[in-house]
This record gives C-alpha cells, structure tokens and sequence, in this order.
C-alpha cells in the first residue's frame, strides 16, 4: 500500500513539472515569433519606401530629358544664321557701331554715302547709330525696325533663334545631369535607410 502511493506522488510531480515546463515555454516561443513578424515587416516596407523613391526620381529624370529632347529639335528647325546687310542711304556720313557676338566690327565708326555691308550672323549682332532714317538693317533680305531710340542713338539687336536654343539646351542638359545626380543620391539614402532598419531589427 505504501509502495503504490509513493508511485502516485512521484507520477504527479513528474505531470506537475512537465507542466509548469510547457507554460513557461510557450510565451517565450511567442515572444519569438512577434520579434520575427516585426522584423520582416519594417524590411518589407523598408524595401516599398526604396522602390517608391527609385519610381518617383525615375519620372523626374525621364521627363525632364523628353524637354531637353523637345527644345533640340525645336531648334534643328530654326535658322541658324543670318545675312545681316547695313546700308547707309544718305548723302553726307553718318556714326555706326557694330558688335558680333559683343566684338566690335572693323566697319564700325563714321561712313559716308555708298557705305553697304553683310554680315553673316550665327549668334548675334547690334547695331546702334545717330541716323537711323539714313542707316537701313536688313535680316535675310527683310527690312528691321530698330528696337530702341535714346538721346538720339538707335539701336537694334539679331539673334539667330539656334543660338538661343542651343544655350537654354545646354542648361537643361545642366539640370538633367542634376537630377539625375539628386535621383542616384535618394536611392542610394533609402537603400542605406532599409539596410540600417533590418540590422536594427535583427
């Protein structure tokens, strides 16, 4: 009789401990879990915040080139020179001074009757002088109008329309390359951002 109980109270401090065993390893199976749930999440919107900023640099980039792409063939169908004629139709002299592209011309100074010269013009040309009834410009055989007249000096200013293509071109050519430097420097920042916050998490 005695030998039966202590078999029956060694049998229920086995089922007591085996108990108590499994309790305190279930939380701790759970806390695991939770840990592996959370990482995976903060890497998995990690990863969407990078592709979403590598989209959105992406557009910029690729519209900002379809403008660049637009003003070079707006400008192959511009002229991208001028015959640019002076003439001086009165009968005593007159002041002329001419600048290409800011340099003074050699024809610049006083002429007299009969004085005509052309001038072919890739960039531009400005032409000021104290006659301007008597010193005719014309562009490509047209007749120009002078853009201003002040303390009796008139002044007109060409630009072949390829030039001032060509130079708003080559700055957004500037602010492409720019972009395209900024959209490299946010991927490779979110890149850094989504590794760092995996390691944290581990």
């Amino acid at each position: 009789m005695i030998g039966c109980l202590a078999v029956i109270a060694v049998l229920l401090i086995v089922v007591i401990f085996l108990a108590v065993r499994s309790c305190s390893t279930a939380p701790a199976q759970a806390a695991d879990t939770g840990s592996t749930v959370a990482a995976t999440t903060d890497a998995s919107a990690a990863d969407t915040a990078t592709s979403d900023t590598a989209s959105e640099s992406s557009t910029e980039a690729t519209g900002t080139q379809d403008a660049a792409t637009a003003d070079s063939e707006a400008a192959a169908a511009q002229p991208t020179q001028y015959a640019v004629t002076v003439t001086y139709t009165g009968d005593s002299s007159a002041w002329i001074e001419i600048r290409i592209d800011g340099v003074l011309a050699a024809e610049s100074g006083t002429v007299t009757k009969g004085f005509t010269h052309t001038y072919t013009v890739t960039g531009s040309i400005e032409i000021k002088t104290d006659s301007t009834s008597d010193v005719e410009v014309t562009r490509d055989g047209e007749r120009v109008r002078y853009d201003s007249k002040s303390a009796g000096i008139g002044r007109v200013t060409i630009t072949v329309p390829a030039a001032a293509a060509d130079t708003q071109t080559a700055a957004t050519g500037d602010a492409s390359s720019t972009a395209a430097d900024d959209t490299a420097a946010s991927t490779d920042a979110a890149t850094s951002a989504a590794g760092t916050a995996a390691m944290t998490t581990q």
